[in-house]
């Protein structure tokens, strides 16, 4: 479930949350000899605006609690759940978010549909280059402790570590920032801001999301071509109690995260 930062020997990883001591998690490397999900390449891009069409020729993935794995990552020790716990079970029955994905030399297209009957949208607003230098090993920002969609792309490298890009969309009618992009390569230590552009708009039965997400400046080693494979992590964070304050939130973090491994294709 998890990946490490390294491309050598597994590591541990860290997740900060604000006024918490992180966890240690055991790391696991994306595996990527087992099944392989094919992302279409796309001549034109696709519209990031609020019309409803799906993509013609995308991908899809599903994320709800019939697919992906519920996970503790507060309070430590963080761990894979092997039933959800009471106070998300009511929350998990009604999730379900359908991802569409699409790719060209410039840009990696997401469209979300996320179905959900009560939006957590207490967001704080934070500046977003404040937010990459406190997220930690990992990325952990306070998006993960409201409705937010989250996907992680992961790129093994024959170098020192992996490449990495986040993409964090919030729901219609959350505070800035709307979106946060970001990634390093395999010769980074710390995140930077990718160029991009998302929508958030609402649906009668959740809301949909667009993002279209400009590519790091790959290494030699892991370029946006045609085969090029990488891990592929869904997360749904998995808030509780939209009452309780960001410190109080941290105290217990529940996600639901489903890992699939993709390669581009023609």
């Amino acid at each position: 479930m998890w990946s490490s930062r390294r491309a050598g020997r597994p590591a541990d990883i860290t997740l900060p949350v604000p006024g918490q001591v992180p966890p240690v998690v055991p790391a696991r490397r994306p595996n990527l000899s087992g099944n392989v999900i094919s992302i279409p390449l796309v001549k034109s891009p696709p519209s990031i605006d609020c019309s409803p069409g799906g993509w013609d020729h995308a991908t899809k993935l599903e994320l709800s609690q019939t697919n992906g794995t519920v996970a503790r990552l507060f309070p430590s020790p963080a761990a894979e759940l092997p039933s959800p716990p009471e106070e998300v079970r009511e929350k998990l029955s009604a999730y379900r978010a359908t991802y569409e994905l699409e790719w060209d030399a410039t840009h990696l297209y997401v469209r979300v549909v996320i179905d959900e009957r009560q939006i957590d949208i207490g967001h704080p607003s934070y500046p977003q280059e404040n937010a990459l230098k406190t997220g930690g090993a990992n990325l952990f920002l306070p998006d993960m402790l409201y409705d937010t969609a989250v996907l992680q792309l992961l790129a093994p490298s024959l170098n020192h570590y992996f490449t990495e890009m986040h993409i964090y969309v919030r729901p219609p009618g959350a505070r800035p920032p709307q979106w946060t992009f970001a990634g390093r390569d395999n010769n980074e230590e710390d995140f930077h801001l990718l160029e991009g552009k998302a929508v958030s708009c609402p649906r009668p039965d959740g809301y949909l999301v667009k993002a279209a997400v400009t590519w790091l400046p790959f290494p030699p080693d892991w370029l946006p071509a045609p085969g090029a494979q990488a891990g592929l992590r869904l997360f749904a964070p998995l808030p509780y109690n939209p009452g309780l304050s960001l410190q109080d939130r941290s105290r217990k973090v529940f996600v639901l995260v489903r890992v699939v491994e993709i390669a581009l294709h023609e």
